[in-house]
């Protein structure tokens, strides 16, 4: 396996760490007090055993231990058979005790850990919505919804709670550890070496296939969240076609591949467990058996016996766990990789120091522009200068594929040119004053996004509802020459508009979207292609309210319909990239 491509694991361990909030790291530490304590608490459970099997095998002889002296004059016993009852109750005490703690460390654990991993995939998110638009439109939606929804929960269990369940084991394999040699070293001995190599020796041989299952996991996870989206995204056409089969088929294989690698993995994790329970048992038998052998009496066998068997039966499943949740973040690590990556990617520099001001009360310059796709064949702009007054209405003209929407993405910041500068007033627009400038702008393209809500919360969009100005969307809906269709249904403005507005026409969406850019309120409103679906008539009415909106409010059209361009003050004619001509209506329609 390439170490280039798979850091090693602490390597990961570390960097995810970076990622944890100050508020997690202190709970972490509370955590460890938590499994400190636990750990005692097994202890004195382990070793509480021996004086209650002792009492009622020879109360005489434990009455005469010297460090049963203490318990003794503490409690004022004058005989042996007075001990009975103080002594049972110590033992059920530490067993309860440590029964209680371990409870609490458990929900304490899975708190923490699915805490922390919320935290992570909100991160996730948070950077990915953040990342700059070239960057959303260069990957595969697929791969980034499996990163913050299967990958982060991934982390939980390939990381976050195995390493903490590993921590707390080890704890606690040291304190039962500790107490069993204390009680009988040869004895505790051989349990630890048995359990040890048969965890190494299965680990060791397991250590390869893990990882290859692993990955298997990890890129089927993401196949699987792209046949999902791009099956039910095509739905139309996967119906018309009646391709339903070819989707069923790809599914049904990256579903095969990725169950029998995660069974695999569940079989190499559980798989030691019942060599050693075996083991365990016969290892108590031969304990009896030589104990017995060396002729010691049965009053001392016994409860070393005991106090051997329960220590064994609290270090089965320490050891067991250890090893599943080692498996599992072996197992686990390009997934991790993945959302380690996903954590990595920058937050702009405004979130921290604020967004510097952009006036605008002048002038757009374009000036020197070129701009080409990572990875393209030449550039899609070259050499753009151009001015716009504030208040103008100007119009983009020229054949499909001549740059006039990557322009408009260059106007709104969304994209950075290659070369040259896009300056408001004078000032050039940079990432520390980008979101500064696309506050003032309003953008329709000709497919609108609409959100499975009403059809108010989808004009306010992006407004919390509670802070929505129904006042302004009726408004903007009148603008955008949609009230009347608004009132006419049953539920007026709280009409769900179903998935990406599937209960609504062409026309009806793009007018939703126009009314969302009048709502905002910006300095400029750019309308790309956003006219398309409308009948000559609804389109010449928009349009009419549009340029009535304020003379200082800057419109920028890309029109499929040379007649929606006829009111502007300018026109501006691309060709290959290029600025042809720049004139009136009059001077490039005719």
């Amino acid at each position: 396996m390439d170490k280039k491509n798979f850091p090693p694991l602490f390597e990961l361990i570390t960097k995810l760490w970076i990622y944890i909030p100050l508020g997690y790291k202190f709970k972490m530490m509370a955590l460890f007090v938590v499994m400190t304590l636990s750990s005692f608490s097994e202890v004195l459970a382990i070793g509480s055993i021996f004086p209650f099997l002792g009492i009622f095998i020879s109360p005489e002889r434990m009455y005469s231990l010297s460090y049963v002296a203490p318990f003794v004059k503490f409690f004022k016993i004058t005989s042996p058979a007075e001990m009975l009852l103080p002594i049972t109750l110590v033992f059920c005490g530490a067993v309860i005790f440590s029964g209680m703690i371990r409870i609490y460390l458990v929900w304490l654990q899975y708190r923490i850990a699915f805490g922390l991993g919320a935290e992570i995939s909100t991160n996730m998110f948070r950077r990915s919505l953040y990342q700059p638009y070239l960057t959303h439109i260069s990957r595969n939606s697929s791969d980034l919804i499996s990163g913050i929804t299967v990958k982060s929960a991934g982390v939980i269990f390939s990381a976050i709670y195995p390493l903490i369940i590993i921590l707390s084991s080890f704890m606690t394999f040291v304190a039962v550890f500790g107490s069993l040699l204390f009680i009988h070293a040869p004895s505790a001995l051989a349990c630890i070496f048995s359990f040890g190599f048969i965890y190494l020796g299965i680990g060791g041989l397991a250590k390869s296939r893990l990882k290859r299952d692993g990955q298997i996991v990890n890129a089927k996870s993401t196949e699987l969240v792209k046949l999902i989206q791009e099956g039910l995204g095509g739905i139309r056409d996967v119906l018309i076609d009646g391709t339903q089969e070819v989707y069923v088929r790809e599914y049904q294989a990256s579903e095969f591949s990725l169950k029998r690698a995660m069974a695999n993995i569940q079989i190499l994790s559980i798989f030691p467990r019942y060599a050693i329970e075996t083991i365990g048992i016969v290892l108590v038998a031969v304990v009896a058996f030589f104990l017995n052998s060396d002729k010691q009496n049965t009053q001392d066998v016994i409860p070393i016996l005991g106090a051997l068997a329960i220590g064994a039966q609290r270090l089965l499943p320490i050891v067991q766990q250890a090893y599943s949740n080692w498996s599992a973040i072996l197992s686990g690590r390009p997934i991790v990789k993945d959302a380690i990556a996903l954590l990595e990617q920058p937050l702009p520099k405004f979130l921290d120091c604020g967004s510097q001001e952009v006036e605008f009360s002048q002038q757009i310059c374009l000036k020197n522009i070129y701009f080409s796709y990572p990875g393209g064949n030449g550039n899609i702009l070259n050499n753009i200068n151009l001015t716009i007054p504030k208040g103008s209405r100007v119009g983009f003209l020229g054949i499909t594929g001549c740059g006039k929407t990557t322009l408009l993405d260059i106007l709104m910041a969304l994209l950075k040119p290659s070369q040259g500068g896009l300056l408001i007033d004078g000032i050039e627009i940079k990432a520390e004053n980008t979101r500064s400038w696309q506050k003032r702008i309003a953008h329709v393209p000709q497919s609108i996004y609409l959100s499975d809500a009403t059809i108010m919360e989808n004009i306010a969009f992006g407004v919390p509802l509670e802070e929505i100005d129904s006042n302004r969307v009726v408004w903007a809906s009148q603008k955008a020459q949609i009230s009347k269709t608004i009132a006419s249904l049953p539920m007026g403005y709280e009409t769900l508009v179903g998935e990406r507005g599937v209960k609504l026409s062409g026309g009806q969406r793009q007018r939703i979207g126009i009314a969302r850019a009048i709502y905002k309120g910006a300095d400029v409103l750019i309308l790309d292609e956003a006219t398309s679906a409308l009948d000559n008539q609804t389109e010449g009415d928009v349009m009419r309210e549009i340029e009535d909106l304020s003379n200082d409010v800057t419109l920028l059209i890309v029109a499929h319909r040379l007649s929606t361009l006829k009111n502007c003050t300018m026109l501006v004619e691309l060709d290959k990239g290029a600025i042809r001509r720049v004139g009136s209506y009059q001077e490039i329609i005719g």
